[in-house]
C-alpha cells in the first residue's frame, strides 16, 4: 500500500509530505485548494505524461516520491526482476520507493529504489501498484484485456490453469505458423541453393578426386614426355660403365686398378686400405649398372597413356579452378556443402509435413480454447449476478449488467474477448459499460465492479477521484459503504466533497491553501478527531457552524465507525 507521498515544487505545492494508513483515506478541502494536485502527482508515479505546468514557477524542476510498503505480490516482484532488472533483495524492510523528477528543459528521471529506469518500465510498475478511478475515466476496468482478466480471476483456479493451457497451445500452433511463413519466404531461395549445390557436388563427385593423384600423374607425365631423352641418357651411362662403343668401361678400369693394388697390399697397410676402397667403389658401380639396366627396361613409351594423363590432369585443374586451390580444399568443400545440402533437403521435407503438423496443433488449441470458453460462460453469469447485487445496494434498482463473450480471432487468451454490457433501465437496450453517458452511473458501476473484484485485484492502492459527485441521499450513503468495503481488501484513497463519504474514512487529510511571503502554496494536514468533526461541519454547513451541523457531523462520524 501507499505509505508516504512527498511532493516538491509541483504546481502550487512547494513541499508536501503526506502519510497514509491502511483502509479508507479521505482527502477533503475547499474547491480549488489543490486536492486534484495530489491525484496529478500520483498519476506521475503511474507514468503519466509530464507537463511543464507541473513545475512550480520560479524553479527548474519538481519531484514526486512515493513510498510503498509490502508485502508485495508476485506480479510486483516479477516486474522488478524481469522487466526493471532490479533484484527484489533491494526491498529494504519491504519498502519500495518510486520517484520521478521533471525538469524545465523537458528531461526527466525515473527511479525505483534509487535505480534509474526507463519511463516505460516505471509506468508498468506504477500501474501495478496504484489504480486511479476518476468519475469519467474509463480506466483499466473498461479495457477488454482487463475485463477478461477480471473474469478469469473471478472464475478461479480451474479457469486460470485452463488459460495457461490455452496460452501454451496457442504458442505451439503459432510457432509452426511462423516456421511455415519462414519456409514460404525462403522456399525459392532453398530451391535455387539446392539446384546449385547439387550441380556442384555432382561435378565434384564425377571427378572422383583422391589425395596425391595429381602429383603422381604429373610425375608419370614427365616420364612419358621425356622417355626418349631418358632412354638415351641411360644408354650412355650404361656404356660408360660397361664399355663398348664408348671405349673401355668404367667397371673394367675399376676392377683392373683394384687388382693392381691387391698384389701390393701386403707391402703397406695404406695400399691395402686403398684396395678395399676401390673394391667398394667397384661393387657400388656394378649395382648402379644393374639398376640402370632395370630402369631401361621399365622406361614407358605409351603415347595413349600420355593422352589419358593429360586429359585427367586437365579435369582435375578445372575442378581446382572452381572449388579450391588444392585437392584437399575441394574435398573439404565437398564435405561441408554436402551437409548444407542435406540440411536444405531436410527443411524442404519438413515444410511438406508442416501443414499436417499445423492442423494438429490448431486442433489442440481449439479443444483447449473451447473448454476455457465454457468456464468463462459459467463464471460470466455469476460475475454479472454479483455486480447486479452491488448495483441494487447503490440505488440502481433497474440496472442490469451482463458479461458478454465476443467471438474474435484466436489468441493466447482464447477465442473471445469480454465486454461488460449494461441496461440502465427496464425496457432499454444493453450498451457497453464504456458508453454510459451519466457520470454518476459510471461511478456507481465502476464502484460495484471494484467491490466484487476487490479480493481478486492485485493492485494495492485504489484512488477514487470525486466518484460521489452529483449524488445524494441513499445513493451517496451506499457509495460510502461500498468505498469502505473496497478498502477492507486494499488501501483506498478518496477525494470527496461529501461529508457522508468523509465520515466513513479511517483517516482524513485536509487540503488547504495559504499565502506565505506573497506566494500561494497548497498544504495538507492529517486531522485528529476534533479536526475531522470541524471539517465535516464545514462540508455540511460552510464556514458558519451551527449546533445542527455539529450534531449531524457527529452522527455521520458515528455511522462511519459502525
Amino acid at each position: 500500500m501507499l505509505k508516504e507521498l512527498y511532493v516538491e515544487n509541483f504546481a502550487l505545492i512547494e513541499k508536501l509530505h503526506l502519510s497514509f494508513t491502511q483502509g479508507l483515506n479521505v482527502l477533503s478541502g475547499e474547491t480549488g485548494a489543490g486536492k486534484s494536485l495530489i491525484i496529478d502527482a500520483m498519476s506521475l508515479i503511474m507514468g503519466a505524461r509530464s507537463q511543464q505546468e507541473f513545475i512550480r514557477s520560479g524553479v527548474d524542476k519538481c519531484l514526486v516520491q512515493a513510498i510503498f510498503d509490502g508485502p508485495f505480490s508476485r506480479e510486483i516482484v516479477a516486474l522488478l526482476e524481469e522487466v526493471c532488472h532490479i533484484s527484489s533483495d533491494f526491498l529494504e524492510e519491504d519498502y519500495l520507493i518510486l520517484s520521478r523528477e521533471l525538469q524545465r528543459n523537458g528531461k526527466g528521471v525515473c527511479r525505483i529504489n534509487n535505480v534509474t529506469v526507463p519511463l516505460s518500465n516505471f509506468r508498468l510498475l506504477g500501474r501495478a501498484l496504484v489504480n486511479i478511478h476518476g468519475q469519467m475515466e474509463h480506466i483499466s476496468l473498461l479495457d477488454s484485456d482487463k475485463q477478461i482478466k477480471i473474469l478469469d480471476n473471478f472464475a478461479g483456479a480451474e479457469a486460470l490453469a485452463q488459460k495457461e493451457r490455452v496460452t501454451a497451445a496457442f504458442a505451439a500452433w503459432q510457432q509452426l505458423e511462423k516456421e511455415k511463413r519462414e519456409y514460404e519466404t525462403a522456399q525459392q531461395e532453398w530451391e535455387r541453393n539446392i539446384d546449385y549445390l547439387s550441380f556442384q557436388l555432382e561435378e565434384i563427385a564425377q571427378a572422383d578426386l583422391t589425395l596425391g593423384e595429381q602429383e603422381e600423374l604429373e610425375q608419370e607425365r614427365t616420364l612419358l614426355e621425356n622417355s626418349v631423352k631418358i632412354s638415351q641418357g641411360m644408354e650412355e651411362a650404361h656404356g660408360y660403365l660397361q664399355g663398348g662403343e664408348y671405349g673401355g668401361g668404367a667397371l673394367d678400369g675399376l676392377l683392373s686398378a683394384k687388382q693392381a693394388l691387391a698384389g701390393l697390399a701386403h707391402l703397406d697397410e695404406r695400399l691395402q686400405t686403398l684396395e678395399e676402397r676401390l673394391g667398394d667403389i667397384y661393387y657400388n658401380a656394378e649395382d648402379c649398372m644393374q639398376e640402370i639396366v632395370h630402369y631401361q627396361q621399365g622406361i614407358p613409351d605409351d603415347i595413349e597413356r600420355l593422352d589419358e594423363i593429360n586429359e585427367r590432369l586437365e579435369q582435375i585443374k578445372k575442378i581446382l579452378r572452381k572449388y579450391g586451390n588444392t585437392v584437399e580444399d575441394v574435398l573439404r568443400f565437398q564435405k561441408e556443402n554436402t551437409a548444407v545440402l542435406e540440411g536444405l533437403l531436410q527443411k524442404q521435407e519438413n515444410s511438406a509435413h508442416l501443414e499436417e503438423l499445423i492442423g494438429e496443433k490448431y486442433a489442440v488449441y481449439q479443444k483447449e480454447a473451447a473448454v476455457l470458453t465454457e468456464l468463462r460462460e459459467k463464471a460470466g453469469k455469476k460475475l454479472a449476478q454479483s455486480i447486479n447485487e452491488q448495483l441494487q445496494d447503490l440505488q440502481m434498482k433497474q440496472a442490469d449488467i451482463t458479461v458478454g463473450l465476443v467471438p474474435g480471432h484466436p489468441s493466447a487468451h482464447g477465442d473471445e474477448s469480454v465486454e461488460l454490457m449494461i441496461r440502465s433501465n427496464i425496457g432499454e437496450e444493453y450498451y457497453p459499460v464504456a458508453k454510459i453517458a451519466s457520470g454518476g452511473e459510471m461511478s456507481r458501476v465502476m464502484l460495484a465492479i471494484k467491490v466484487v473484484i476487490a479480493q481478486l485485484d492485485q493492485v494495492g492502492t485504489i484512488i477514487f477521484d470525486e466518484v460521489d459527485t452529483g449524488m445524494g441521499g441513499e445513493a451517496l450513503n451506499a457509495v460510502a459503504v461500498k468505498l469502505k468495503a473496497v478498502s477492507k481488501y486494499g488501501q483506498a484513497l478518496c477525494v470527496t466533497h461529501s461529508p457522508v463519504v468523509a465520515g466513513f474514512g479511517d483517516s482524513q487529510i485536509y487540503i488547504y491553501k495559504e499565502t506565505v511571503q506573497g506566494r500561494t502554496a497548497t498544504q495538507a494536514v492529517v486531522l485528529d478527531e476534533s479536526g475531522r468533526l470541524k471539517e465535516i461541519c464545514r462540508m455540511l454547513a460552510g464556514e458558519t457552524i451551527t449546533d445542527a451541523a455539529v450534531a449531524r457531523a457527529k452522527e455521520i462520524l458515528a455511522q462511519g465507525k459502525q
